[in-house]
């Protein structure tokens, strides 16, 4: 998605009472990642790319004007029973993207995940140690907080997993297609293409796919995450992409607020 506010995942979750409650599954056990060197996750700027230097000022302007919030009750949020109502309506019976991803809002068909939702990650060369463990557990944390907001299971799976999140550089995205043959194989030419072209302005995206058969509503979900943003950015695309591959169809910024 193009940079129009961080999406606050308070409104984002409104969807997921769409999605129907199944018994738990047995706890799930994390990827085991490749160990590796990278820069992106230091303090300082020494060795960071251009893209990722581009990244750490936007979220170093975001945060000087109040975004990228990191306090779970923030004063003057303003929700009431209405706008979650509202937003709900605009989030979920909405598409974000018209036919062939050309970024249209269109009316959706509300979807659901019918099956448990299994998450597997997997990260580029350019990820290292330290950045694989603290993105897994962020995933792992963030994978319980949307179970327990649903009553649907959620979370991390070494195998059988239906969404896939991939954390990678931006030049290691442009040769994601032999990986998408083969964790996504039916994925539509449109949504391989927009994942393996994403321009920078793209921080992050989701692409749902639904089972042929409309009644078992969404099959998997393919979830891309910049390897070279910065703590809170980083953050801010894990929860909002993870909340929209519940069911969340349409980013509006009627139902944005830039906290994490």
């Amino acid at each position: 998605m193009s940079f129009v506010g961080i999406r606050k995942v308070a409104a984002a979750t409104l969807a997921f009472a769409a999605i129907s409650a199944l018994s738990p599954t047995s706890p799930a056990s994390a990827q085991t990642a490749r160990a590796t060197m990278s820069t992106a996750a230091t303090g300082g700027t020494a060795g960071l790319t251009d893209l990722a230097l581009r990244y750490r000022a936007l979220e170093n302007r975001l945060v000087s004007q109040g975004g990228l919030r990191a306090d779970r009750n923030a004063r003057g949020v303003g929700w009431d029973q209405t706008h979650l109502a509202r937003n709900f309506v605009s989030i979920a019976m909405f598409s974000e993207y018209g036919r062939g991803l050309s970024g249209s809002p269109t009316r959706g068909v509300l979807r659901r995940w019918t099956q448990p939702v299994g998450i597997s990650v997997s990260f580029g060369g350019s990820v290292s140690q330290a950045q694989r463990t603290s993105d897994m557990n962020k995933i792992g944390s963030y994978a319980r907080q949307l179970s327990q907001a649903t009553g649907h299971p959620v979370g991390l799976t070494g195998g059988n997993a239906n969404v896939h999140v991939l954390v990678v550089s931006d030049a290691e995205r442009k040769g994601l297609r032999p990986l998408l043959n083969r964790i996504a194989p039916d994925l539509g030419r449109s949504a391989r293409n927009a994942l393996i072209s994403a321009p920078p302005n793209i921080l992050c995206m989701v692409v749902a796919q639904p089972h042929r058969d409309a009644t078992r509503g969404y099959a998997r979900a393919v979830v891309l995450i910049r390897a070279e943003h910065p703590p809170r950015m980083r953050t801010s695309c894990i929860e909002e992409e993870l909340a929209q591959a519940m069911g969340c169809l349409l980013y509006t910024s009627d139902a944005a607020d830039e906290d994490c």
